[in-house]
């Protein structure tokens, strides 16, 4: 991570054709969300899209579908 920004790291496992929301929100710092796929692959990214500094994948209330089974990343930082 960057001098003076803040980054961790969550996995949990997923389903093919599970629909997931992931929400990081801080009045601290600038959210911003990294979902990876279980092959590696970055699937969506989002600064944003929860409002002011927070994040949000998918932007706004709907859900994002997960491609396939396995175990998914999630990067929070700054």
């Amino acid at each position: 991570a960057r001098p003076g920004s803040f980054a961790q790291r969550y996995a949990f496992s997923g389903s093919a054709g599970q629909q997931v929301a992931v929400a990081a929100a801080s009045t601290q710092f600038d959210a911003y969300l990294i979902l990876v796929g279980p092959d590696g692959t970055v699937l969506a990214q989002d600064d944003n899209g929860g409002g002011g500094g927070n994040a949000r994948i998918p932007a706004g209330s709907a859900y994002f579908t997960l491609p396939s089974t396995g175990i998914y990343t999630v990067d929070v930082t700054t």
